[in-house]
């Protein structure tokens, strides 16, 4: 799927915005606060269903402004699509003008790199399993209604253990142990579903780590659950009983579980340098790449916030090789272009972002409507370049 066009009405800073988006990359470039994200962030939302920056939908729209409106067209197979979302106190999805539930498999998938996500590896594990979570629903939908159930029993559960501190302790084990049973099985599904996805990951993360950062050594990505199993889980609730009756909580499970990046067999948690945390995160994402194409076909649209920064020159040098060998569409923002961005990743577009409105570069206007269709022949069906 290649995305064409991106249209905003009322949406963060942009009253309208009509943008041509380039088959191979398109690079937006402009001074902080100018709007590069938010182009972005409309694009993620269109093709996740939410936003990676707010949990507010009011505050994706333009101040004094009702609603808000994202648009797309794309072309998968040389047939084009509309893709839209609607945003006011409800939203709305709509594909060629029909309403959905909520963004599937046939809607661009996005994949996004944002510079607050180098703190992955710095916070708590709760942020962790937040991204192992959000990165299977979106291939695996089937895995968003586990995660929903898990943690509809778990409520259940902890609203019980709490209400019924005050009961006799049979009958507090006699209400709890329906809904624990429910925990358990639907626990050992996840722990065995996270498993399976990390291993997946695993298996494209040293190749690409290594092509920017081989000097830090092999990286391996572990998860590590709270619970290994069912039987497991089920022996650590019953010895740890008596305390949950005290503390109101369910007190182990897969809302307790971890996932751990060495490097050269260090934590990175606890010894990685800035970059080695930039580079890792960024090594996730382009590892997300690969397994979203190897697990269903589709070729994901990356989106880069200001991924430039921080790197030092040899690591900045070789991302950017490993970006322009890549065959997925590519949206990345940065405040100058520079020309080592320029010759690293060459053709595509540059547009310039200046509160709320957008330009084609003056260098770019030369590129003709003949080089365009050029380049959108040239196109794979999944893919680009």
């Amino acid at each position: 799927m290649i995305l064409q066009h991106l249209s905003l009405v009322h949406f963060r800073n942009y009253q309208t915005l009509e943008l041509a988006l380039h088959p191979q990359v398109t690079r937006i470039v402009g001074d902080n606060a100018q709007g590069k994200t938010n182009l972005l962030e409309a694009l993620y939302y269109l093709g996740r269903g939410d936003s990676f920056r707010t949990s507010e939908r009011h505050d994706l729209i333009a101040h004094d402004r009702g609603a808000a409106v994202i648009r797309a067209q794309a072309m998968t197979g040389g047939l084009i699509d509309q893709f839209a979302v609607e945003i006011a106190g409800r939203r709305r999805f709509l594909k060629n003008g029909k309403g959905v539930r909520r963004p599937d498999r046939t809607w661009p998938y996005c994949i996004l790199f944002a510079p607050e996500e180098t703190l992955l590896f710095r916070t708590g594990p709760q942020h962790r399993r937040e991204y192992l979570d959000r990165l299977i629903s979106g291939i695996d939908p089937s895995y968003r209604n586990l995660l929903r159930n898990y943690d509809r029993v778990l409520r259940q559960r902890n609203r019980l253990l709490h209400d019924s501190m005050e009961w006799a302790q049979g009958a507090r084990a006699c209400q709890l142990e329906p809904w624990t049973e429910q925990l358990i099985a639907c626990g050992a599904e996840l722990v065995v579903a996270r498993r399976s996805w990390v291993e997946r990951l695993q298996a494209f993360l040293p190749a690409i780590y290594a092509q920017f950062a081989a000097c830090d050594g092999e990286i391996v990505l572990h998860y590590s659950p709270h619970v290994a199993d069912a039987a497991t889980f089920r022996a650590v609730l019953a010895a740890r009983q008596d305390e949950e009756f005290v503390r109101g909580i369910t007190v182990a499970g897969p809302q307790r579980d971890n996932l751990v990046a060495m490097v050269a067999g260090n934590d990175l948690q606890h010894f990685g340098s800035q970059g080695q945390h930039r580079s890792v995160v960024i090594s996730l994402k382009l590892a997300e790449v690969a397994l979203v194409q190897d697990t269903s076909g589709r070729l994901p649209i990356l989106l880069l916030d200001d991924v430039a920064s921080e790197l030092d020159p040899q690591r900045l040098a070789a991302l950017l090789e490993t970006l322009h060998a890549m065959t997925c569409q590519i949206v990345l923002t940065t405040i100058h272009i520079g020309e080592v961005l320029q010759r690293a990743i060459p053709g595509g577009e540059t547009v310039t972002v200046t509160g709320g409105h957008v330009a084609i570069a003056p260098h770019d206007r030369a590129l003709s409507a003949e080089a365009l269709d050029t380049d959108a022949d040239r196109a794979r069906p999944a893919g680009v370049r």
